[in-house]
């Protein structure tokens, strides 16, 4: 549906969420505040879990001389890094 409720070639259409997001508000629900506890609930064993799988790499990964034979186990380097800028006062 259309910004102002009418269809229409120059009309700006809403993302699907934005009637959730108004019924929430109407509901006294902040919409916000329910994407964190997703968030909790989706990452809480990340960590866990990356510590987990990064302690068996270690136990099962042959290292010589010449480094970690990655290759050997699965996993490959990256190709690219990337940097990501969290905020502009260093």
């Amino acid at each position: 549906m259309a910004a102002s409720g009418r269809q229409g070639a120059s009309a700006v259409e809403r993302p699907p969420c934005w009637s959730s997001s108004r019924r929430n508000l109407a509901r006294g629900i902040a919409s916000l505040d329910e994407f964190h506890k997703e968030a909790v609930r989706a990452f809480g064993a990340l960590l866990g879990t990356v510590s987990a799988q990064s302690a068996e790499t270690f136990r099962t990964a042959a290292i010589t001389v010449g480094g970690v034979d990655l290759e050997a186990i699965g996993l490959k380097r990256p190709t690219a890094t990337w940097t990501y800028l969290v905020h502009e006062n260093p």
